[in-house]
């Protein structure tokens, strides 16, 4: 449901632009019909590190660029495997 490529190219500076409201419109949809806590994209800086791009959390959202623990279950998804965090 999100375009890949056009997500890659988004900055912090994006925030009101039409590419990165379409994407927080996109994550609120599957947040309001899945009914998720929370729901975010992160983004592969390399060497098994990640930092937050687009966060729809409504309460204390990750900053665009600041870094996520680094699970194995984030570095398997990363790669395309099936994981999750207990």
């Amino acid at each position: 449901m999100l375009d890949g490529n056009a997500l890659e190219k988004l900055k912090a500076e994006d925030a009101e632009t039409k590419d990165y409201q379409t994407v927080m419109k996109t994550l609120k949809h599957f947040q309001d019909n899945i009914d998720l806590k929370y729901i975010y994209c992160i983004k592969d800086i390399g060497n098994n590190k990640f930092v937050f791009s687009v966060d729809h959390t409504v309460e204390d959202p990750g900053e665009f660029g600041s870094p996520i623990v680094t699970t194995d279950a984030l570095i398997k998804a990363s790669k395309g495997e099936s994981a999750v965090d207990e």
